[in-house]
């Protein structure tokens, strides 16, 4: 797999509590278990492991991708932290953040995006060149049914509520029976910086 030049190794962000570094293609274990887990993904779980290779290579080799693995940061009580999460632009401007049930309500996702979005806005204070122009002056994220946990993380970052979409529901059974959900998409403006 190819990795573009957006996904440095020295890259990587810290929080107070928390590690960020580039995806990587080592970092397939960790996708998939993340990944598979239904209650961490809403729209269609990549039950097998050629899926979620799948989705990791085309992340890798997109160039309008930026996703991070987030880890707890190691400490003698936990040398070894596990990857608790992925958080970053999966398509840019989308953003978005996917963790493991075990590290829920801890404000993981918050900090973890708020670290990134930080990052993404210092090295790129007109927006990403990959990007056009009418949308290099956001960052977006879109939530589905239930997803309210979510649209609190949005909210905390300093997202605010742009619209919503009637769509198809993508899960095999509900496409069938031609079932509808609503999608809300949240903005992030980008910040004005005094000159």
């Amino acid at each position: 797999m190819s990795t573009p030049a957006i996904h440095r190794p020295s890259d990587t962000i810290t929080t107070e509590r928390l590690l960020l570094r580039p995806l990587s293609p080592t970092d397939s274990n960790a996708v998939f278990a993340i990944r598979s887990d239904p209650r961490v993904f809403y729209w269609t779980v990549p039950n097998t492991r050629e899926k979620s290779d799948e989705w990791l290579k085309a992340r890798l080799e997109s160039e309008k991708s930026m996703v991070y693995t987030v880890s707890l940061q190691s400490s003698t009580e936990n040398p070894s932290p596990q990857i608790i999460g992925l958080t970053g632009a999966h398509s840019l401007p989308e953003v978005g953040y996917i963790f493991r049930p075990s590290s829920w309500g801890h404000g993981y996702a918050t900090e973890a995006l708020k670290a990134w979005i930080h990052m993404y806005w210092q090295r790129y204070p007109d927006g990403h060149p990959v990007l056009h122009e009418d949308e290099r002056a956001y960052l977006k994220a879109v939530t589905g049914p239930d997803g309210e946990g979510s649209r609190g993380v949005l909210r905390k970052c300093g997202f605010r509520w742009f619209g919503e979409d009637e769509v198809c529901d993508e899960r095999k059974a509900a496409r069938e029976k031609g079932l509808r959900v609503v999608l809300e998409e949240f903005r992030l403006i980008k910040p004005h910086v005094e000159e």
